[in-house]
């Protein structure tokens, strides 16, 4: 080769190997320069507020967060009247305030909410906060029945009445660990939700002569007390009524 030639090829050699140097110098730049990013963090402050705390003060949490794409989270129990109020703001790794904060105000439904800061940043924190549904605390009575004059039955089945040209059904009541719990007095029909004759004909009470199918039923809230209505659910239950012919003595 022509020492033209040799001085042509060695300065394309030294031009590309100063270009791969320079994107390695400038990748590392920008791997170093996106890690001193990653050590900024944020502070997420919730607390308690809402009426539902009835004068005390609502609890506080302090959540630190890395700003790389990383999340903590908080799990309450749903409170009436109580609500989350979340907020934050961001430091260096010195922790040299930034000056940035927010107020992302406050949720009190239940569900899960994720909160992120700083807004509209490449590098950011997360704040998941879930808020359980509430636990309902009422319990399941049994359903049972008082005959009301059944000549014969079979308990929480079937109820033989005599026909004497009166309306005739047992009385739906509630049982839980052995304790009765009345209705409503003023129980809508007694509890007879519906009532269907031997052909299937929906009627109002058992009368005629015949064979009925009824199902009885107390509402959530249609105990007697108020106590009660906070401690029970409803109960329900579908019997047979039979009217039959009046035996003669």
């Amino acid at each position: 080769m022509k020492p033209m030639g040799k001085r042509i090829l060695s300065l394309l050699v030294a031009v590309l190997t100063f270009g791969l140097m320079s994107m390695a110098l400038i990748s590392c730049g920008n791997e170093t320069q996106s890690s001193v990013k990653d050590y900024k963090y944020c502070i997420f402050y919730i607390q308690e507020v809402g009426d539902g705390l009835e004068g005390e003060k609502g609890r506080e949490w302090e959540y630190k967060v890395s700003c790389h794409y990383n999340t903590e989270q908080l799990t309450v129990e749903y409170r009436e009247r109580v609500m989350y109020q979340v907020s934050f703001e961001i430091y260096e790794a010195d922790g040299t305030y930034r000056g940035e904060r927010g107020d992302f105000g406050a949720r009190g439904k239940p569900g899960t909410y994720y909160f992120r800061a700083p807004e509209n940043a490449h590098d950011y924190a997360t704040m998941k906060l879930v808020i359980l549904e509430p636990v309902d605390p009422r319990v399941y009575p049994t359903a049972k029945f008082d005959p009301n004059g059944a000549i014969e039955y079979e308990d929480g089945e079937r109820y033989v009445y005599e026909y004497d040209g009166e309306v005739h059904y047992p009385l739906i009541f509630g049982v839980y660990n052995g304790e009765r719990i009345e209705p409503d007095k003023d129980l809508d029909r007694d509890g007879v939700n519906y009532c269907t004759d031997e052909e299937g004909q929906r009627i109002l009470f058992p009368r005629e002569i015949g064979i009925y199918t009824v199902l009885c039923r107390i509402s959530p809230g249609k105990w007697s007390t108020a106590e009660e209505n906070e401690k029970y659910f409803g109960v329900e239950a579908t019997i047979t009524v039979e009217i039959i012919e009046k035996t003669t003595a």
